[in-house]
């Protein structure tokens, strides 16, 4: 958890999809580190490898450029990708919206490291349609990779690698994985 102080509150803007059909992308570089990783440890049983590394620089810049954004109201929605990866945010996002999306990833790289990779600096956001251009040109202007990988839309969420689909699953079937998953582990 965090502490802030915002200062406007019609800037406040949560994880949770918002709109049918706002574009879902990703602010930042992913280089697939899976290593210490959320992934290793509960589908491996594993905790190894090296932790991923940060450059502090690029991550303030993300970071400053994610608030810019935020103050400009150009973003509806935004999470950070970290524990977990974007499988995890992408769930985060689908269950506290209540509404479903579209995803669809690279056929070229690996499945796993695309959900699970926990490259620190990153962030799923989704905006209208009508903010599209102005955040994919500040994003060029301020030299972060912005890639879009879907949309909002339904009542699950969908994951297509190419033209097959990989995952599917309904919001409440993901709400109550992951409320089992927190009180399994918190031993509520």
């Amino acid at each position: 958890g965090m502490v802030g102080l915002i200062e406007n509150v019609d800037n406040l803007v949560t994880s949770g999809w918002k709109e049918e059909g706002d574009t879902i992308l990703v602010v930042g570089t992913d280089k697939g580190e899976v290593g210490a990783s959320e992934y290793l440890r509960n589908l491996h049983n594993e905790v190894s490898g090296d932790v991923p590394d940060i450059d502090l620089a690029l991550a303030k810049k993300t970071n400053d450029f994610i608030l810019d954004c935020i103050q400009q109201s150009l973003i509806r929605s935004a999470q950070d990708i970290g524990d977990g990866g974007l499988a995890q945010a992408l769930a985060e996002c689908t269950i506290t919206g209540r509404k479903g999306a579209m995803i669809h990833l690279e056929p070229d790289k690996r499945l796993d490291f695309q959900l699970f990779s926990e490259t620190p600096g990153r962030f799923l956001i989704s905006v209208a349609a009508a903010n599209l251009d102005a955040i994919t040109t500040k994003a060029k202007n301020a030299g972060i990779a912005v890639t879009s990988i879907g949309r909002v839309a339904g009542n699950s969420l969908n994951i297509r690698v190419g033209e097959t689909q990989k995952i599917s699953a309904d919001i409440q079937d993901l709400d109550a994985v992951y409320h089992q998953y927190i009180e399994k582990h918190m031993e509520v």
